[in-house]
């Protein structure tokens, strides 16, 4: 198989690279999510009232701590193989191109699809952390909390399917590449992804980003109906507010995703 020619424009850019970036953010990530879950478990399992049961929120946040391993983990397999560098660099150094773009995808497909489960884990900790704090004995309150919780378990359902089948057949997402390549398609496959433009690819996140503003007036709305004088309360109201520089991050990132993404003509390097 002859190697992967670069045009010189090409050429000029070979060295450019995000994967330090990338790499440093995901190791922070990793430390910095692990400890809080170990922490988290640990403070619930020394008090008291932890001993008593086993509470939904700790089963959830468990599960957050292994998905979010298992997420880390394929990112940085991606990392590896090529995310964070130009697509014609990847196939520069791949003597049997696209092979390691296919593998770099494979791995992004494997992080989105479990996402959506990860993210819902963390906002069923969430919710049933407000449960138990605020008792949601108010009848609005509890009418307010299932309707987040339905919500997001349909958001999960929803982002977890436009994931795994946004492509026909849903290995085509990353065996796709070939075809572009014009290179064999292991298995002689053909397919079609009609779905994975950044706008479509966004769209989960938006209705994520609906849940959290919901989930950050949850305790905002039972904060309001405590017996408790106005200064009080508006200083609660600030530390569960800071929930809204979650969310904020999250439009951030809807934002970057709309304006600043390249999925067709170099992925590996602007889908980030």
């Amino acid at each position: 198989m002859p190697p992967f020619t670069p045009t010189p424009e090409e050429e000029a850019h070979l060295n450019d690279t995000r994967q330090p970036a990338l790499w440093g953010c995901l190791i922070t990530f990793l430390v910095i999510s692990d400890v809080a879950i170990v922490g988290r478990l640990w403070g619930t399992w020394t008090s008291v009232a932890g001993h008593s049961r086993v509470m939904a929120e700790n089963i959830c946040i468990i599960l957050s701590g292994i998905l979010v391993n298992v997420i880390i983990a394929n990112l940085m397999a991606a990392t590896h193989y090529g995310l964070g560098l130009h697509v014609y660099t990847v196939n520069v150094r791949d003597p049997d191109y696209p092979s390691n773009l296919s593998k770099t995808f494979r791995h992004v497909w494997v992080t989105m699809v479990l996402m959506s489960a990860f993210f819902m884990c963390i906002k069923m900790t969430l919710l049933f952390f407000y449960k138990r704090l605020f008792l949601v004995a108010n009848p609005k309150l509890r009418i307010f909390w299932w309707a987040n919780f339905v919500y997001n378990v349909l958001w999960f359902i929803g982002g977890t399917s436009f994931y795994l089948f946004q492509c026909k057949p849903v290995q085509w997402y990353f065996l796709q590449y070939y075809a572009r390549y014009h290179r064999p398609v292991p298995g002689g496959m053909t397919g079609q992804c009609d779905a994975t433009s950044v706008l479509h690819v966004s769209l989960p996140v938006i209705f994520s980003l609906i849940s959290d503003v919901s989930l950050l007036l949850l305790p905002i709305m039972a904060i309001y109906q405590l017996r408790l004088d106005k200064n009080k309360k508006r200083g609660l109201m600030a530390v569960f507010g800071i929930g809204l520089v979650a969310a904020l991050l999250e439009l951030a990132r809807v934002l970057a995703l709309l304006i600043d993404t390249d999925d067709k003509t170099d992925p590996s390097c602007k889908y980030m």
